[in-house]
């Protein structure tokens, strides 16, 4: 039996559940369809994080595809609203987007 043929290409899109914490113990569970680049995309994104400044809603949009468990249609206006109400969202999708992209869950 042969072993299947495998792609370099990943996935343009995957999936990944993060939790957002928020007040009083709070948790807002959003299933992120997250867009993938590579290598250099990446690095050119985070450098672009830092040098331009820009806001977290702008990041959101340019690294997020959808989500896919929200009552709200993914678009600037919402993410917006999740901004302004979570107030951890921002960082919490940015970490979970960069550890996605960079395999750092392998780890040790």
């Amino acid at each position: 039996m042969s072993t299947p043929k495998v792609s370099l290409d990943p996935n343009p899109t995957f999936r990944k559940e993060i939790v957002i914490p928020g007040p009083g113990g709070q948790e807002l569970k959003l299933d992120l369809e997250f867009r993938h680049r590579d290598v250099d995309e990446l690095k050119e994104f985070i450098a672009g994080e830092k040098a331009v400044g820009r806001s977290d809603v702008q990041s959101i949009l340019e690294a997020v595809a959808n989500w896919h468990n929200c009552t709200e249609e993914f678009n600037e206006a919402s993410v917006a609203k999740l901004v302004q109400k979570w107030h951890s969202a921002p960082g919490v999708i940015a970490a979970s987007y960069v550890h996605e992209q960079t395999g750092a869950r392998l780890g040790n």
